[in-house]
């Protein structure tokens, strides 16, 4: 066949290097149009190492297995179309029993490849050589489009792997965010996001620190038209003054000392996706002004810029700070506070949902137990008593950190909330500031003399023991007994008895 008729499936052959981004379709479909044209038994591709002297067969169909070859005299026989080809092959395993060899060079953009095509039979002659010398374009391609396959299934093996490994560091089995309370405690809460969230208005949340602010803006982002934009949280009060223009809006090169180069802010990285101000409140004034024109214009200047840059952001604030006070003494805008206020949510305190207390402690502990590689254990009726007999200032945050503490004290056979919760004033000491609650407690207690009409943790605790102790018929010990129902130690349970004056023969 000449070089003319060869132009048809040169066509061809393009056609099949760009429809297929494995090598192996590719080269496959290749090779049988060649066959067509001249006389190919076999195809490697081989690709050159000079730094360790080697040539690396990475691809070769139709002979057995892969080979390391050390770069000797050129075969007598192969013919070569570049002349830095010519150092190629020592005899070797890879072209034995092929006399016939030529070999075409394909630069493609990963490195160069050498394709050797290989005939047992017939001699290669300059007219196929003439045609091997178009084939260097397109082989390259289709190394191309296989090397870029292959190192994007690297990257997303790898993005999966960090995924896993970060869940796994959070306790975490889904990158969705998990709210406890939705049906509970923070119900009110959901039932107002629900209403807001395919809005544009700005959200303002309001809650103790450590309430859960940023889940309830995550969740509010997750079901909103940006769901499929960026999260960015910004805490407003861990940034120093003086940086805050810069890192909100961003600096040009040169800006000032040490802007080394652009830098993009928060607002134009959270661009399609949603913004959350955390202690919006700490903002200072001269800060404040800008953020208002960026909420009523949606357009600012970087630090040091005249260029303007547009942006479509969706901002939800927080604060746990008296923002109406703050604003009558002249320490926040009140123009910024009727903007971002257009649609609070207060979000509860711990203290006043203990009815979710009980999913709470389940959920940490899951979660713990994951992050921490112990087995799971879920906490009992006198775990979940103690539990809501505590005031939680620390809110979520602080109940989360106990939780820990119990799961690692436990170390996957109990959980050991008495210790964990030991150092904190009160507990397991004496009354409580805050009683226990029937709304959150499996146990319906007996007022037993505790501050406003509820018992004292001791007589909550004390009661709850009798109750195990006469589902277990007196017994203590064994499969049965009061201490296996309460996930104690028998020794434990015996002092526990001792100290609140328990006698077996109560329960019986």
């Amino acid at each position: 066949m000449g070089v003319d008729k060869f132009i048809p499936l040169l066509h061809d052959i393009w056609r099949e290097a760009c429809k297929h981004i494995e090598l192996d379709h590719s080269l496959n479909s290749i090779i049988t149009i060649l066959r067509r044209c001249m006389p190919l038994d076999a195809v490697a591709i081989i690709k050159k190492d000079d730094s360790a002297n080697l040539l690396e067969a990475v691809y070769s169909p139709e002979l057995a297995g892969s080979s390391h070859l050390h770069c000797g005299q050129a075969l007598s026989s192969l013919q070569v179309l570049h002349a830095e080809v010519a150092v190629a092959l020592h005899t070797a395993e890879l072209v034995k029993g092929y006399p016939s060899c030529l070999a075409v060079t394909a630069q493609s953009q990963t490195g160069c490849r050498i394709v050797l095509l290989l005939s047992a039979g017939l001699s290669f002659t300059l007219a196929h050589v003439a045609m091997a010398r178009r084939l260097a374009e397109p082989l390259a391609t289709a190394i191309d489009n296989d090397n870029r396959f292959h190192e994007l299934q690297r990257l997303r093996d790898a993005a999966l792997a960090d995924k896993r490994h970060i869940l796994q560091k959070l306790g975490r089995e889904t990158v969705e965010t998990e709210i406890v309370g939705l049906h509970g405690g923070l119900a009110a809460v959901i039932e107002r996001v629900g209403s807001v969230c395919v809005s544009e208005v700005p959200v303002l949340l309001l809650g103790e620190t450590g309430s859960g602010k940023e889940v309830v803006a995550r969740y509010l982002h997750d079901n909103s038209p940006w769901k499929d934009g960026p999260f960015i949280r910004v805490n407003c009060g861990a940034i120093p003054p003086e940086l805050i223009d810069s890192e909100l809006f961003g600096h040009e090169k040169g800006a000032f000392t040490g802007a080394a180069a652009r830098r993009r802010g928060w607002f134009e990285r959270a661009n399609a996706g949603t913004l959350f101000l955390d202690e919006i409140g700490d903002l200072p004034l001269s800060v404040q002004v800008r953020l208002l024109r960026v909420l009523q214009e949606g357009s600012f200047e970087r630090v040091g810029g005249e260029e303007t840059v547009h942006i479509h952001v969706r901002l939800i604030a927080a604060t746990h700070r008296d923002l109406p006070n703050m604003v009558g003494l002249g320490q926040f805008r009140a123009d910024l506070w009727y903007r971002i206020a257009s649609f609070p949510i207060l979000i509860p305190p711990l203290r006043e949902r203990r009815q979710d207390i009980p999913e709470l402690a389940s959920f940490f502990c899951r979660k713990a137990s994951r992050r921490f590689g112990l087995r799971a254990v879920e906490p009992l009726p006198a775990d979940i008593a103690l539990l809501c007999s505590y005031s939680w200032p620390g809110n979520v945050r602080e109940f989360a950190s106990v939780i820990d503490r119990a799961v690692l004290l436990g170390n996957g056979e109990h959980l050991d909330f008495e210790t964990a919760l030991g150092s904190f004033p009160g507990i397991g000491h004496g009354k409580q500031d805050l009683a226990l609650t029937h709304s959150c407690s499996p146990l319906a207690v007996t007022n037993a003399g505790g501050a406003k009409g509820f018992p004292t943790l001791d007589e909550a605790m004390a009661e709850h023991i009798r109750e195990a102790l006469r589902q277990a018929h007196g017994k203590v010990e064994g499969a049965r007994g009061a201490a296996t129902l309460l996930g104690l130690n028998p020794s434990t349970l015996r002092s526990r008895m001792r100290k609140l004056g328990i006698q077996k023969n109560e329960a019986t």
